[in-house]
């Protein structure tokens, strides 16, 4: 069961990067390009969610 718990974390973790570092926003389930302004914003506010 603690394995579960570290993989999960682990695949949150790399989420968690790839959104904040890599500006990969496409990741993102609601995340709407039209209605964005600045793309590096919202990849810099999800990074301390």
């Amino acid at each position: 069961m603690n394995q579960h718990f570290i993989v999960i974390g682990a695949l949150l973790l790399v989420l968690a990067y790839l959104i904040g570092y890599k500006k990969q926003t496409w990741l993102l389930s609601s995340f709407n390009y039209k209605r964005v302004k600045d793309q590096k914003k919202i990849s810099q506010f999800s990074r301390f969610l």
